[in-house]
């Protein structure tokens, strides 16, 4: 399946859909387990309130009080980095936040109390999230 763009449900912006992260891709890259996942994943970041942090979006699924499985290595978030420019296709990949070294994919604090605020994540499962567990 070759790169492809993508409508998103809000349609402010656009979203590519890389090959290199489809789970038939080739290379050691971060897969989704399906195109219809990924594209959800951006969709819900990209829903007003906007999932942001320093210009990066992130996103998530929640199905019956559950967060899903998003990528093929039990990734439940999705990281969509910033776009260099206002015009540039958004991309993203499946990722475990708080578990780098490096701090890469660490959610800011403003973002974590909006979904706590809009209960989109509970108090405990920000917690949880925080340790570098699964939710």
């Amino acid at each position: 399946m070759a790169d492809r763009n993508i409508p998103t449900r809000r349609g402010e912006k656009s979203y590519l859909s890389r090959t290199k992260h489809q789970k038939n891709g080739s290379g050691n890259y971060a897969k989704w387990v399906s195109q219809n996942i990924e594209i959800e994943t951006f969709d819900n970041a990209d829903t007003l309130p906007i999932w942001e942090c320093d210009s990066h979006l992130w996103g998530f699924i929640k199905r019956d009080n559950d967060i899903i499985t998003v990528g093929t290595k039990k990734e439940q978030f999705g990281f969509f980095p910033a776009t260099r420019n206002i015009t540039d296709d958004w991309h993203g990949y499946p990722v475990f936040p708080f578990k780098e070294k490096n701090n890469k994919y660490d959610i800011c604090k403003e973002l974590l109390i909006l979904w706590e605020e809009n209960e989109d994540l509970t108090a405990d499962e920000i917690a949880t999230l925080i340790k570098g567990k699964l939710l």
